[in-house]
């Protein structure tokens, strides 16, 4: 089977892994989470065990950013969150085009940490929904909503593409739920397990429902990117709200599509500023390489 989507563990990684087992317990987790909030030590962070150390099931209840979770830290997700890994680039986007009062909308939404950061940002006046396919994230999420009482905010067991239908969804780490992915080539499918899943566009649940202007978009769909842009021609086109997307050239290539094809798409709905997240300087399609991954936001200017 392929394995390009689990790390490859250097000697000196094994022998620190060896050291950082003595840290696995939920008091000295604790203590560490702690040290590395406070002081975003790098000292602290080399004895952090990995989340792939951990069994499946090992449950921890924690508070962030005001939010309560209930997290599964063999997951790199729950694990990150937990740590208090730093997701400064979307971050970066929420500061400035989330706001009091906005329509937002989390394409990706995974176990709900990004949905529930979104809906305290934009508060009772706003609003969020979320769409995550595979149902056992779909599940967390909607759990995490109820955990922390949020009423302005839901999350739908649905994928969203380019049309209707039914898709695979391939489990391709089993440390992290949230790479689960479309594959449309077979090859690269290979022998994965998965789940079948409802897929639509984003333009036809806007017809079914009765909804406002959209301000912001998060898109976090493991290089089925352009596949939601193209189903949601006539929102972005009308709306351009502010979009928030993860780009992988090799992810994008997997489902036989380029950066370029994806930036062109953008252009046509009329985007035309798309920085680096991180840095905020604007990118283009070609700058991007095999193996690279960056998240851009993208704004009608």
């Amino acid at each position: 089977m392929n394995d390009k989507y689990h790390l490859k563990l250097p000697l000196k990684t094994k022998v620190l892994n060896v050291f950082r087992r003595v840290f696995m317990s939920p008091s000295i987790e604790n203590w560490l989470a702690n040290k590395i909030e406070k002081t975003d030590s790098g000292f602290y962070k080399k004895l952090v065990p990995p989340d792939y150390l951990y069994k499946t099931n090992s449950w921890r209840k924690v508070e962030r950013n005001g939010l309560k979770y209930k997290l599964d830290i063999s997951h790199v997700v729950d694990h990150y969150l937990f740590f208090h890994v730093k997701d400064s680039t979307f971050q970066n986007f929420i500061d400035a085009y989330v706001k009091p009062g906005s329509f937002v909308l989390d394409i990706g939404a995974n176990i709900g940490t990004t949905i529930t950061r979104m809906a305290a940002k934009v508060g009772n006046d706003g609003r969020v929904i979320g769409f995550e396919p595979n149902l056992i994230n779909f599940q967390r999420a909607s759990n995490h909503i109820q955990l922390n009482e949020l009423t302005n905010c839901k999350v739908e067991n649905l994928g969203l593409g380019d049309k209707p239908g039914v898709l695979k969804l391939y489990k391709v780490n089993e440390h992290n739920p949230g790479m689960n992915r479309i594959l449309l080539d077979k090859e690269e499918a290979g022998e994965y397990a998965y789940d079948e899943v409802q897929v639509i566009t984003l333009d036809d649940y806007f017809d079914k429902n009765e909804l406002p202007t959209v301000n912001a978009v998060k898109i976090d769909v493991e290089g089925f990117e352009y596949f939601v842009l193209k189903g949601s021609a006539k929102i972005l086109a009308k709306d351009t709200p502010a979009l928030f997307m993860e780009i992988n050239y090799d992810f994008l290539k997997d489902n036989h599509m380029t950066p370029t094809d994806v930036f062109e798409l953008l252009y046509g709905y009329g985007y035309n500023t798309i920085v680096n997240s991180a840095t905020n300087k604007r990118i283009t399609a070609d700058e991007f390489v095999p193996g690279m991954h960056l998240d851009i936001i993208c704004t009608k200017a």
